[in-house]
């Protein structure tokens, strides 16, 4: 059980919610934020980079003992399992309150709900407007699956993978789908973030360098201050978000392995566990407060501090309810001849 993957995944879960809920409140004010604010709040879309890079992590970490025996079919099904029962939840309860609430913010035709439903590119985010991040992993887990059906050592594998990642987006370059619905994804650079995540567990399968950790832990926290400093949005997020992010969780991932001891503070464990709930709901919850907040008065903007707070904390709260009493009763009965993830349950 990696305890600091665990903690950065709800640390980036955070991020959003903290972003969105600014968004959301920037929406319903007349006058608008200071750009420093905008700037500031803008920062926490680095939480959607840590969660692919995280997304390649465990991909590699949990089939280490995989590659050559392989079950490309057994690890895509576990992955449509993980993704979509849940998914399917929140977009429901979304998709509820938005239609008792009389916005049109939910699909028009039956094709767009089927799509938006199957997270298909392009209309991902016809429900949740996260879902457009679903996507992109739900392309990710087939690539990786194809990659696993090759039977290659590791090594070969993640090679074969970034090969595979680097012509997609060359023939996206070639032929010019960056603007294509759904061919925009599938040829996106930022499935380079995904790649980056599998070579961070190798390595950090691999050595287990305290040193080494510590060192990138340093140059990954000073990238960050160093994008923010001289503009996060001058530069591609690969470089100002997706290289920090695969540095801090390689030092999080070898602090660990080489027994440094993780700070294994009961709620971050749950919190984590609980992040891809917070994920999903936190944008028809910060909805709904919105709702509350300007009902109560509270809508302003020397008031943010508070509705950040008051939002983070109904969502961690909604997100630990659905997934210690929802999410259980949505997997199926477990298959005995479906092989399981090593490295323990945590790392989903």
């Amino acid at each position: 059980m990696l305890y600091g993957i665990q903690f950065l995944r709800f640390v980036a879960a955070a991020l959003v919610v903290a972003f969105h809920t600014q968004l959301a409140l920037g929406a319903v004010l007349s006058d608008k934020f200071s750009h420093d604010i905008l700037y500031g709040f803008g920062f926490g879309a680095v939480g959607v980079h840590i969660f692919f890079v995280i997304s390649g992590f465990i991909m590699v970490y949990t089939q280490q003992t995989h590659f050559g025996t392989a079950r490309p079919l057994g690890f895509l099904w576990r992955r449509v399992l993980r993704i979509y029962p849940l998914y399917w939840f929140c977009a429901a309860v979304t998709a509820g309150c938005a239609l008792l609430l009389g916005t049109s913010e939910v699909p028009g035709r039956l094709w767009d709900w089927i799509a938006s439903l199957l997270l298909i590119p392009g209309h991902a985010s016809g429900i949740i407007f996260v879902g457009w991040t679903l996507a992109y992993e739900m392309v990710f887990y087939i690539i990786f699956a194809a990659i696993l059906a090759l039977q290659w050592p590791m090594l070969r594998s993640l090679i074969a993978l970034s090969l595979g990642i680097c012509v997609l987006i060359g023939i996206g370059r070639v032929m010019d789908l960056q603007n294509t619905p759904g061919f925009n994804v599938v040829t996106s650079v930022l499935l380079i973030e995904f790649a980056l995540g599998a070579w961070v567990a190798y390595f950090a399968i691999k050595t287990r360098n305290a040193m080494l950790g510590w060192v990138c832990l340093v140059l990954g926290l000073l990238a960050f201050a160093i994008g923010l400093y001289v503009g996060y949005y001058k530069v591609p997020s690969i470089v100002s978000w997706g290289l920090p992010s695969a540095l801090l969780i390689y030092a999080v991932a070898v602090l660990e392995r080489s027994r440094i001891p993780a700070i294994k503070i009961p709620i971050f464990d749950l919190l984590g566990g609980a992040s891809y709930a917070l994920y999903l709901i936190h944008p028809v919850a910060i909805a709904l407060l919105m709702i509350g907040f300007g009902t109560l008065g509270m809508a302003q903007k020397d008031q943010l501090t508070t509705i950040l707070i008051v939002s983070l904390a109904v969502n961690c709260a909604l997100s630990i309810l659905i997934y210690r009493r929802v999410e259980p009763k949505l997997k199926p009965q477990s298959n005995p001849s479906v092989r399981s993830d090593p490295k323990g349950a945590v790392l989903r």
